[in-house]
């Protein structure tokens, strides 16, 4: 007997089958796609999340705008190189100095975050705005003990 499965239905395969191989090997965050705008990220609490966003293609970024928000909770923004280590202001006081651009993601078209040292009050739902492509990128975090 001969399956067919949809590509949608076989992304949601291979990152079920991904989620239950990294959990076996202990690794505490584990994404899973489920398509382009939805994925889920889960993590304990005191670990580093990466909150994936990228265009899909290796775009560089440098001159871009970005900003990442926990509903209205100002999380991280990006201007042609300005953030908040260097020069921007604005962020809420529950992510400073705990948000950082995963290295080399900018020029591959990647505008990923690493939240360090997360804590149940990071749990919920974040997006990623590209405010220049009308593009709205959403993650959902998860945090377990």
């Amino acid at each position: 007997m001969k399956m067919v499965f949809s590509t949608k239905l076989t992304l949601v395969l291979l990152a079920f089958r991904s989620s239950v191989m990294l959990t076996c090997a202990g690794i505490p965050e584990v994404v899973t796609n489920l398509g382009d705008t939805d994925t889920e990220v889960f993590t304990r609490e005191g670990e580093d999340a990466i909150l994936p966003c990228g265009l899909g293609s290796p775009v560089n970024l440098k001159d871009e705008v970005f900003d990442w928000k926990k509903e209205q909770q100002e999380v991280f923004f990006y201007e042609k190189g300005k953030h908040y280590k260097n020069g921007k202001r604005g962020q809420d006081p529950q992510f400073g100095g705990r948000v950082h651009l995963l290295p080399g993601g900018l020029q591959a078209g990647d505008a990923s975050v690493i939240l360090s040292n997360v804590t149940e009050a990071d749990g919920g739902a974040y997006s990623c705005y590209f405010p220049r492509r009308k593009l709205t990128r959403w993650i959902r975090l998860t945090v377990g003990e």
